[in-house]
């Protein structure tokens, strides 16, 4: 079983190793993960074998995310997917409840023998979804998630970005254009000024439009006046927000 070196990987040394790599100037070439264990008390001296995600195949509509708050600032964000339209195709009898075939994001047969993300016993398997709760001083402040496959954390850093560093309100967060970056293509939604398209390739980097960089639903509970404001997503015709007012 790989090890997994969350001290090291979510460390500030790391990470200043990471920026270095950054050339605010110019796109750079695909670079190497790294060792994150020197940062990481426990793995600090130990050797981890880091090999690249597989190349999934592009998700289809099959993923719903919820977030609700209560009138005392109770939050839950609440994502589910069937990694497929109908999942394993088996249902709980009697529920109407499909499984989902989360199974298929494991690399299985005998190339991958000694692949991390071979099905194994203990194992969690590669996952993007990112539902999430943000507290501010100790108090509720955000609950959110998203759907859009491999898209959706790039979704979410995204919208938490707007809000935090960029001072937006939460429909506004959600509605700026997004933008994720794969392998050395960045995509851009449609919306996205040109001067920062152009920008991006003059620097190198190859850009693509897409309609659409993930679906996020959120809430917010505004710390100066106790309001709850709540986002839908415009990029889905299906998509609501709302709530109930209660004097009680």
């Amino acid at each position: 079983m790989a090890a997994v070196t969350y001290a090291g990987i979510l460390s500030q040394g790391y990470a200043d190793e990471r920026r270095l790599l950054i050339d605010p100037n110019q796109a750079m070439s695909s670079v190497n993960v790294e060792n994150p264990c020197p940062y990481d008390p426990y793995y600090a001296g130990q050797t981890v074998n880091h090999q690249p995600s597989p190349d999934l195949p592009p998700v289809s509509g099959d993923t719903q995310t919820s977030s609700l708050m209560d009138k005392y600032g109770n939050m839950v964000a609440l994502t589910a997917t069937l990694s497929a339209g109908w999942g394993t195709g088996i249902i709980a009898p009697g529920t109407g409840i499909i499984f989902n075939n989360g199974m298929s994001k494991f690399n299985y047969g005998s190339a991958y023998a000694h692949h991390p993300n071979r099905v194994d016993s203990g194992k969690l398997l590669l996952n993007n979804m990112s539902a999430f709760l943000i507290l501010k001083d100790g108090k509720p402040f955000i609950t959110a998630g998203s759907m859009g496959g491999r898209r959706i954390m790039a979704c979410c850093v995204k919208m938490i970005i707007n809000v935090i560093d960029w001072g937006m309100n939460i429909q506004e967060a959600v509605d700026a254009p997004r933008y994720h970056v794969e392998v050395n293509t960045c995509s851009l939604e449609s919306g996205t000024p040109s001067s920062i398209i152009n920008g991006l390739v003059q620097m190198g980097h190859p850009c693509v439009t897409s309609r659409t960089c993930g679906q996020i639903h959120a809430i917010m509970l505004d710390p100066i006046s106790g309001k709850q404001h709540a986002a839908y997503e415009r990029r889905n015709p299906d998509s609501t927000a709302g709530g109930f007012v209660s004097e009680d």
